[in-house]
């Protein structure tokens, strides 16, 4: 086994050997005088680790059960054992209680190859891109003892998007204070919901979650597995990565400042004019192929793990069965037909064909979102069938410097997908298959409608954000203050939501920005009403009412797509030249409505936290922000308070 860590699949520091101790009952211990950085990127690349992993722990006996029996050993060091070339390692549990699951991630530096023969100096939690699944069934309690080998000014931890954790277990920035390079945590809380959950650090999101360091937590309900009757699984975990011609990653920050400015309105994806070219990625690699068999479904389990991509999957000639999303199955499954080519009515762009832009059409997912899917592969023996990505009418925004200095929003493109669509990656069919029967069941489970009163508590908040500086920089937000942005750190408590144990209250979330965000809430699921929208008038002063969208459908959500506001029709003025009228900010906006219970599923939950500057002791209130990355860290997040009804 300790051969196969020879192979070069992992490129671990030789620090660790003395630090992460397999089956501990308690964290690791504070590393004295850690190396710097660039010190373990070359321990990564030497012969000096081979020697020393024949001396490592000892492997656990769970490795020669007879699940594990043959699975070649990704690194002891980090407990963790490879599931085939297609799907990210797992991390092996240590603890022999059936009820609890226990392993050990570890945040290091590492070299990783998203292309092949180009290495790139990367983050990691154990070594690989995406980090160790994380598996449990419901009920189980999961400890997770963590150690930070990364050297930054930020510290690390680990967020765990979308379940339902302690206050203190929740890892963001307002939760717990960072892990200095070098200490540990220990996590520890239970998963009650069957679903696809993902982890990464909370402290420079945008920076971390790029070079890497982000992996799945799968909670399984065997029962409703049974039920499906879909007995091939896959995680796809879904990132891009921007590198230079070296293979080492572009800028976090443009200099130029009509690229700034698109950099952090539109987030790290694809810039044309910067000549950006986002590598997509399926599990840490480009370009993968998974072997399948034709006639028999696929059940993907799928999650949008990039800074700020919209990831919207489509398969030419094939359905998708969607059947779940954040917080697991639907009642019933929904059907999504493959997206179109349709003509761009934008005269100016010269009658191209683009991707339509209807939500119906392949599976969208913003940052953060997971999807459930099933597929029914069909095709010849031999064949590739394609999975593709294609584009989503965002409202990308478009800048150029005038003559002042001023940079200025030329062109909001909100109306059609303005990127060519790409492989992410493909399917390739081996041997004749069953003719395709498969059909989904028609019930998938049972969910509670929270039934809000109607005097319940309104949550209220704003995302926007503010025209370019002229260096670029722009300003974000998510509360207002009497009318007047708040960002982020100009906020205290004394501005931010309140609710007590056991609310069923209603968000109120309103985006007065050009485009698409998005909207994630730390620690409860909700459930999405309706969308009003709204535009500007002809004047470009006043708001005029649009139309109301409910939900058709009945899903728990913790990240949810919430559209950009509806501008003003197109038209050729009397020049005859072709004029789109961008409204003033919060003159057009949309409005989501979603119920939350806030729930401590009766007291085993520590779910009361208020404040904003966390202790050793005390967690402090809970996140909500946009998951497009950089727009989160530039102002559009805040936290909400909740207290017992005792205090």
């Amino acid at each position: 086994m300790i051969a196969a860590l020879r192979s070069g699949r992992l490129l671990a520091a030789a620090a660790l050997l003395s630090t992460v101790a397999l089956g501990s009952a308690a964290s690791a211990q504070t590393l004295p005088q850690p190396p710097r950085e660039a010190d373990l990127v070359l321990d990564l690349l030497g012969d000096v680790l081979h020697p020393l992993l024949d001396e490592a722990a000892a492997v656990p006996t769970q490795l020669t059960s007879a699940v594990l029996e043959g699975a070649p050993v990704v690194g002891p060091l980090y407990a963790t054992y490879a599931r085939g070339d297609f799907e990210p390692p797992v991390a092996i549990d240590v603890n022999d209680d059936p009820d609890v699951v226990e392993v050990n991630i570890v945040a290091v530096p590492a070299v990783w190859e998203f292309r092949p023969g180009v290495p790139t100096v990367v983050w990691t939690f154990n070594g690989t891109i995406p980090g160790p699944t994380i598996e449990a069934k419901v009920g189980d309690e999961v400890i997770v003892h963590y150690t930070n080998l990364v050297q930054s000014p930020h510290g690390g931890s680990i967020h765990w998007h979308g379940v339902e954790v302690p206050a203190r277990m929740d890892g963001s920035h307002v939760s717990a204070p960072p892990i200095p390079f070098g200490g540990s945590f220990e996590y520890r809380f239970r998963v009650n919901r069957a679903a696809l959950f993902w982890y990464h650090p909370h402290h420079q999101a945008s920076e971390e979650v790029e070079r890497g360091q982000y992996g799945a937590l799968l909670v399984h309900d065997a029962a409703a597995d049974e039920a499906l009757g879909v007995a091939n699984q896959r995680i796809l975990v879904l990132d891009d990565v921007y590198l230079d011609g070296s293979g080492q990653f572009k800028s976090f920050l443009p200099a130029r400042p009509e690229y700034r400015a698109a950099y952090l309105a539109n987030g790290r994806e694809e810039l044309p004019q910067d000549g950006y070219e986002g590598t997509l990625l399926v599990n840490g690699r480009a370009g993968r192929i998974l072997p399948v068999e034709p006639g028999v479904p696929l059940r993907l389990r799928m999650v949008n793990t990039a800074n700020s991509r919209f990831m919207r999957v489509n398969v030419p000639g094939h359905d998708l069965h969607l059947i779940g999303t954040d917080g697991g199955l639907f009642e019933a499954p929904e059907l999504r037909t493959p997206i179109q080519q349709v003509l761009d009515p934008d005269p100016t762009h010269g009658g191209i064909m683009v991707s339509d832009n209807d939500p119906d059409h392949g599976v969208l997912l913003t940052p953060g979102e997971r999807a459930d899917v099933i597929l029914v592969p069909t095709g010849p023996s031999g064949s590739l069938l394609d999975v593709e990505w294609h584009d989503w009418a965002r409202g990308r925004h478009y800048y150029y410097v005038a003559a002042s200095g001023d940079v200025i929003l030329t062109h909001v493109h909100g109306t059609y997908p303005s990127l060519e669509y790409q492989r992410m990656f493909s399917l390739q069919l081996a041997g004749e298959g069953p003719a395709p029967s498969w059909a989904p069941p028609s019930h998938l489970r049972t969910i509670e409608r929270l039934e809000p009163a109607p005097d319940a508590k309104r949550l209220q908040l704003t995302l926007g954000h503010g025209n370019p500086e002229r260096s670029g920089d722009i300003t974000f937000w998510m509360e207002e203050k009497d009318g007047v942005p708040l960002p982020f750190p100009q906020m205290s408590s004394a501005d931010v939501n309140q609710a007590m144990v056991g609310d069923v209250a209603i968000w109120e979330v309103k985006n007065t920005a050009h485009g698409d965000h998005n909207f994630h809430t730390h620690g409860f699921m909700f459930q999405p009403l309706e969308v009003e929208y709204w535009t500007c008038d002809e004047t470009l002063t006043q708001s005029v009412f649009v139309r109301k969208e409910t939900f058709d459908f009945l899903q728990e959500k913790d990240t949810i797509r919430i559209p950009g506001p509806p501008m003003p029709a197109c038209y050729y003025n009397e020049q005859n030249i072709w004029i789109c009228p961008i409204c003033p900010t919060g003159t057009a906006y949309t409005l989501l409505r979603a119920a939350v219970r806030f729930d401590d599923e009766g007291g085993t939950r520590e779910i009361e936290a208020h404040g904003k500057v966390p202790t050793a002791e005390r967690s402090g209130g809970w996140m909500v922000h946009c998951h497009i990355l950089e727009h989160a860290e530039r102002g559009m997040m805040s936290f909400f308070e909740i207290r017992k009804p005792t205090n």
